[in-house]
């Protein structure tokens, strides 16, 4: 008898810890799993499954990558009715980038400010659209880059949406991926790092890229490239400008423009007209 008495005693503990445990449980239930969020006002909801009184409000965080980072309250809702197991709040999901990997938190808490209940996470995508794509005030349109010589290029974006990287187009030279940083991509090339070996003007494009996957293209730019089509290092503007000063030489006292020549004929056979009359 006194064996059954323990065991129902045991029993009976195990029993009120398991609802301890069990008790005011905690639901988010939105947004739902793996939810698209893209406006101002995304609705936040999380329910207990009991309250027992002690429970003061729920809490709502954000963090850009799930499992990592910090978190951020992004919502808060006080318990007015003492028995209240239902939480709604409302969160401007546009004031984060884009990411897909983003994760939002629940967690209540009790009278003493201590958390009762089990935290609910769910990971969600945040998606405010296409990213934008801006030149810097680097890159000047119709820019000459000659052989061996490097520009520089990049462009400013958005902040609210992000850019993950950037890729570059020059002609239909070999694409060169760029790095972003602080919502900007920003590098220096030669026209040689795309494989162009030709003179000529080519389109200038970049091709922006957000944590979504998200595209943008920026405008055209034209890059005049003057660089020996055999891939030497002598500039072919260098040679054009050779060309241009001989061209621009001062005409010596010794030399006669084809113009004056036909005029001074001219004169020479009217002088011989009068010549001939006044003999």
């Amino acid at each position: 008898m006194k064996k059954q008495k323990i065991f129902l005693s045991i029993f009976v503990t195990l029993l009120l810890m398991s609802c301890v445990a069990a008790a005011n449980a905690i639901t988010l239930t939105l947004p739902a799993e793996s939810a698209t969020m893209t406006s101002a006002t995304q609705y936040l909801n999380a329910s207990l499954d009991s309250n027992d009184d002690s429970i003061e409000n729920i809490s709502f965080y954000y963090r850009p990558v799930s499992g990592t980072g910090a978190w951020t309250l992004i919502g808060y809702k006080e318990n007015t009715t003492d028995t209240q197991t239902t939480f709604n709040a409302t969160w401007d999901s546009t004031s984060v980038i884009d990411n897909n990997n983003s994760e939002i938190n629940a967690t209540a808490m009790d009278i003493a400010n201590d958390h009762v209940s089990t935290d609910a996470s769910i990971k969600v995508i945040i998606d405010n659209g296409d990213p934008t794509a801006a030149w810097s005030s680097s890159t000047i349109d119709g820019i000459i880059v000659k052989y061996g010589t490097s520009f520089t290029t990049g462009i400013t974006a958005d902040s609210t949406i992000g850019v993950k990287n950037c890729t570059i187009f020059l002609g239909s030279g070999t694409a060169q991926e760029m790095t972003a940083t602080a919502n900007a991509c920003s590098e220096s090339y030669a026209a040689e790092d795309f494989g162009i070996t030709a003179n000529g003007e080519y389109d200038m494009i970049i091709t922006v890229t957000d944590a979504n996957a998200d595209k943008t293209n920026t405008s055209t730019r034209t890059v005049t490239v003057a660089t020996l089509a055999s891939g030497g290092t002598e500039s072919a503007m260098e040679n054009i400008d050779e060309e241009q000063t001989e061209d621009d030489t001062t005409i010596g006292t010794t030399d006669t423009l084809p113009e004056k020549n036909f005029i001074i004929k001219i004169w020479d056979k009217i002088v011989e007209f009068f010549n001939r009359i006044f003999k």
